[in-house]
């Protein structure tokens, strides 16, 4: 083979894992049998709304990171988060970069400036997130 054609393959290889990463990072999971079935939902909401829904349960997200760092709440309940910041942010479960924790809570995924989107919690415990997109950025639902 001439280095051209070694050259060409290599870049098709190249184009189809860079499509197969763009695919996998899309952040849709869907809850295997084995996992807790959860319900996550987007609602549009102004970009200056900090107060969605019942506030003991709303979390919003900046360039500062989430406001409450911590909540708590019962079995059953729904954790709206809020992007108020002008760059997109997302909810995954801990640990970056592999998200494993707590698989059902990834569902929640990127959250667009101006929107909200749900997590109803129905088993107690302690479940820990972060933004992918900014991992610093990171928050805790304790479930009781």
């Amino acid at each position: 083979m001439s280095s051209k054609n070694i050259t060409v393959i290599v870049v098709v290889v190249l184009v189809i894992l860079a499509g197969v990463w763009l695919l996998t990072k899309s952040n849709n999971v869907t809850p295997t049998t084995n996992q807790q079935q959860a319900t996550t939902q987007v609602t549009q909401a102004p970009v200056q709304s900090t107060n969605p829904g019942n506030s003991a349960n709303a979390v919003t997200e900046n360039a500062d990171g989430f406001s409450p760092a911590t909540i708590t709440i019962k079995a059953g309940d729904t954790v709206t988060w809020t992007n108020t910041d002008t760059n997109p942010h997302t909810v995954n479960s801990n640990p970056h970069p592999t998200h494993t924790d707590y698989p059902p809570l990834n569902g929640v995924g990127q959250i667009a400036p101006g929107q909200s989107k749900s997590f109803t919690f129905s088993q107690p415990g302690t479940y820990h997130y972060h933004d992918h997109l900014d991992p610093v950025h990171q928050g805790t639902v304790i479930v009781q």
